[in-house]
């Protein structure tokens, strides 16, 4: 795995410095609320764990899949996944997906507001979409159609959206990223 320098004397994965960009870039937007936001190297935990329930063929099995960043945006709840290379993700994008075909948005939400009680539900009841996503270093792949990729780079960020995501949000991106490509 490459590594890129961080400015604490040691070296820090690809991901955790993906992670530190994407935290800093959300903690400066007005119009955002972060409700979980995780390293994937799993080294420090800032927020609550959000962990969504497995179904297999129908039946809720005892693992959980967990999501390293969760925030809203307006009427948007955004759920990503940190990698280096868009190209490593192809697993994540098949999780956030089962998320989302398998929970549906009142679920995803209903599973938020039991772990994390204090975002409101005021606050969730004003969600209408379910956005997937990823934030890397390098996107180096296709953009899936049903996705947006956050390209957290070291000076600036690029955003890119899938056709299938909406207009609103890709409003969102263009106040939130330095560039953007839809």
């Amino acid at each position: 795995m490459p590594f890129c320098w961080g400015t604490g004397g040691g070296a820090l994965s690809c991901e955790d410095e993906v992670f530190g960009r994407l935290r800093a870039k959300l903690t400066n937007q007005k119009n955002v609320q972060i409700i979980s936001l995780h390293p994937p190297s799993g080294k420090a935990y800032e927020t609550a764990l959000v962990g969504f329930p497995i179904f297999d063929q129908g039946t809720r099995t005892r693992g959980r899949s967990h999501v390293d960043t969760i925030f809203i945006s307006s009427q948007a709840l955004f759920l990503l996944e940190l990698k280096c290379f868009s190209h490593e993700s192809a697993d994540d994008i098949e999780k956030l997906r089962r998320i989302r075909d398998q929970l549906g948005l009142t679920c995803v939400i209903e599973v938020i507001s039991k772990r994390v009680p204090d975002i409101g539900s005021d606050r969730l009841n004003m969600i209408q979409e379910l956005i997937l996503g990823l934030a890397v270093e390098h996107h180096d792949t296709e953009l899936p159609e049903d996705f947006i990729i956050l390209e957290c780079q070291s000076r600036l960020t690029l955003a890119h959206a899938g056709s299938r995501i909406p207009a609103s949000v890709k409003t969102f991106l263009r106040d939130f990223a330095d560039q953007v490509t839809f």
